[in-house]
Order: C-alpha cells, then sequence, then structure tokens
C-alpha cells in the first residue's frame, strides 16, 4: 500500500485532524494506511470516503483496487479493475499504474485490443516504465505492430530490479522477431524470414535480456529450417532440423533469449524421445513441454524420420484433454496482485486447448486443430502461440 506517513504514532493526530475536517480527503486517506494488514474492511471504507471526497488523487484508487483484489465478493475483481481505471483516468496517473492495470486486464480476459488502446492513449506516460512499456510492447506484438514494439526494444536500455528486468525483454524480443518472421515466411520471404528468425534468439545488450535455454527455441529453429528448405538450402535445413531434436546444440552455441523474471525454463538434453520419456514420466510437466515435442516430433519428420511421432500427437491431445477434465486451480487464474513484478501464469486451460490444436496439426485434421487453438484464445485472449498456431492453418 502505497502513501505516507504510515507510523502509528500518527493515528491520533490524524484522528483529531478528522474529527475537526471530516471531509479531509488527505486525511482519511492516511489513516486510511494504517490498519490494512490487520483491519482492511477499515482501511477500504475510510479510502472509499476519500475517493469520493477527492477523485483526482489517483494513490487512493490504486490503494482500493488492492483491497478489492482481497475482499471476499462477487464482484472483487471488477471493483478492483475499475478503480485501477480511476487512477489511471487522473489528472496525474503514475506510469507503475497503467502496468498494474493491464495485469487486472490479462486476468480478466480482456481482449487485447482494448488493453493495448488504453497503453496506446496513454503511450507518453507508459513508456516512463519499463513494466508498463513491456505491456505496450507485448500488446502491439499481439495485435500485428511487431515492427513497432521492435523499435521499442531497439531504443530503451531496460532496467534491472534484483537480477531480473521488470517484464520479460529476451521474450518479447524474441516473440516480436518470430511474429514477423512467420509473416515473411508465409509470403514466401525465406530470406528475411531467416533473418528475423536468427534476430530472434540474439535480443540486443541494452535490453539486458538473459541467456538461457528457452524452449520456444524448438519453434524458431523448425521455421527457420522450413524457410531454408524454401529457398533450395537442404543443409542448413537440415541443420535447423537437428537443433530441433537436440535442442542443447542451440543452448551451448549461442544461448536463447529467456530475460527477465518472468523466463521460463526449458527442457534438458535428450532430443525428442528424452522429451516423450520426460512428459510421460512427469505427467503436469506434458504440457508445459508440449509445444517442443510437438516441433521435435515435425523437425523428424523433415528428416525423415516418422517413427513414433503420430504417438506423440495423440498423446498431446490426450493429456489435454485430462488436464481439461481436471477440477479448475485455484491459483492458476487467480488475480495478481498490484503493485508486484509479476505476470498472471497462463491458465492450464488455455495451454491444454493449444497443445491439443497441435495434436490435431500433427495428425492432419486441420478443422479441429482450428477449434482447439481458437478455444485457446477465448481462455487467454493474448496467448500469441495460439494466435500464430491459428494463422499457419
Amino acid at each position: 500500500v502505497v502513501g505516507c506517513p504510515c507510523q502509528y504514532e500518527t493515528y491520533v493526530v490524524l484522528v483529531c485532524a478528522i474529527a475537526g475536517l471530516p471531509n479531509d480527503a488527505r486525511a482519511l486517506y492516511y489513516l486510511g494506511n494504517l490498519p490494512y494488514d490487520a483491519q482492511p474492511a477499515v482501511s477500504t471504507s475510510l479510502w472509499e470516503k476519500a475517493a469520493t471526497l477527492d477523485p483526482a488523487f489517483s494513490i487512493t484508487w490504486r490503494n482500493l483496487a488492492i483491497a478489492y483484489q482481497h475482499t471476499q465478493i462477487d464482484n472483487a475483481q471488477a471493483k478492483a479493475i475499475a478503480a485501477m481505471e480511476s487512477a489511471v483516468a487522473s489528472k496525474n496517473p503514475y506510469p507503475s499504474n497503467f502496468s498494474e492495470l493491464d495485469h487486472l486486464y490479462q486476468s480478466a480476459n480482456t481482449p487485447a485490443q482494448k488493453r493495448l488502446a488504453v497503453l496506446e492513449k496513454n503511450q507518453a506516460v507508459v513508456v516512463k516504465n519499463d513494466e508498463a512499456l513491456g505491456s505496450l510492447i507485448n500488446l502491439k506484438t499481439f495485435v500485428g505492430k511487431a515492427e513497432e514494439a521492435i523499435k521499442f526494444l531497439q531504443n530503451r536500455t531496460v532496467s534491472v530490479w534484483e537480477g531480473g528486468t521488470p517484464f520479460n525483454s529476451g521474450q518479447a524480443w524474441a516473440d516480436a522477431n518470430m511474429t514477423l518472421g512467420l509473416q515473411r515466411l508465409n509470403a514466401k520471404q525465406y530470406k528475411e524470414a531467416i533473418t528475423f528468425f536468427e534476430a530472434a534468439v540474439k535480443p540486443p545488450e541494452n535490453l539486458r535480456a538473459e541467456q538461457r535455454f528457452d524452449p520456444r527455441t524448438a519453434l524458431i529453429s523448425y521455421w527457420t529450417g522450413v524457410a531454408y528448405a524454401g529457398m533450395g538450402d537442404k543443409v542448413n535445413a537440415q541443420k535447423a532440423w537437428n537443433e530441433v531434436i537436440n535442442p542443447t546444440v542451440v543452448n551451448l552455441r549461442e544461448g536463447v533469449a529467456g530475460g527477465g523474471t518472468a523466463a521460463g525454463g526449458g527442457m534438458g538434453p535428450g532430443g525428442a524421445a528424452g522429451a516423450r520419456r520426460t512428459g510421460a514420466a512427469a505427467g503436469g510437466n506434458t504440457l508445459a513441454q508440449g509445444e517442443q515435442r510437438y516441433y521435435q516430433e515435425l523437425a523428424k519428420q523433415k528428416l525423415g524420420n516418422k517413427a513414433g511421432t503420430e504417438e506423440v500427437f495423440n498423446e498431446l491431445i490426450t493429456s489435454a484433454t485430462t488436464a481439461l477434465s481436471q477440477p479448475a486451480s485455484t491459483n492458476s487464474d487467480a488475480i495478481p496482485q498490484t503493485g508486484r513484478r509479476q505476470q498472471p501464469g497462463r491458465s492450464s486451460a488455455a495451454t491444454a486447448h493449444y497443445n491439443a490444436g497441435l495434436g490435431y496439426v500433427g495428425l492432419g485434421n486441420k478443422a479441429k486443430a482450428r477449434e482447439e487453438f481458437t478455444a485457446a484464445l477465448s481462455a487467454s485472449t493474448d496467448f500469441l502461440n495460439a494466435k500464430l498456431a491459428l494463422d499457419q492453418l
């Protein structure tokens, strides 16, 4: 909760101030800061009155958003969003409020176009905060403005907080370049596609992105191979597809953009067969590894080895169906705590539908694949890889 004074010694002073000036919005706001940990309902009531008296003070609305998130009422999320919307609509909003609002929008599955419109309208303020800028960049990539996203990334030196960046700068860079690479590939502009794919795994130094293994390398390397094949370069095509099957080759050679505090870990060595054993044994890890396993099997096919690929595609569908039949987790789609440098995790339902879609693509059932990718986007409206997979059908 933001704001001072916060010392309990000020309690008597504030109570006396309110007794003499009951309509002093700032005194009510300050008093609300004191008991929040022990008596959140009392703080919420004081802040609500303060916001009514002085609706232009953005911090009061921001604190109310936090309070509403942790209130056990049916419309808690809607009230939290409305409060944060009031914060950013104030005369002098804090840049960080925009990232906090976008996290709330994301948790509520608000359409990406609406989220981006808010950030673009306030872009002059948004760019002052790395995390808010990260939301702007990711949404621009998602809606088809990847060129704009790359320009922002090229011209920004990202701050490092406690060993990480405020947003996943490496992933943002990879996503934007990967998106443009696929666009060029679909247009049969193979050389340009390769340029973007190669750039995807080499983030510029100003992003301060960590170099670590990323399972999306399989996706990028696979399509790099397809682009080389389109140019008639079989040697480099096969090299790229072998890198999909043996991801540690890429990891040791040049590293991959993981970047930021939200970077996902990858799978260890073992290639496609190892992936199959790991996924089957780990159970819950099958969903997380689904995309990598899918592209590994596609690469095997390109290299002339079709043994077991149908089995893997069916397993992706089966594991997704099993996951979707389980009771919804109470944690996977929880409302993120405003003010913390975190993003809500991709819902397991969205990931399951995405994996099922990949499985159906592998089996040649495009109609079912389209259904699953659409369901993934319904469950998580900014799921970039599901959107890209849908575009590839």
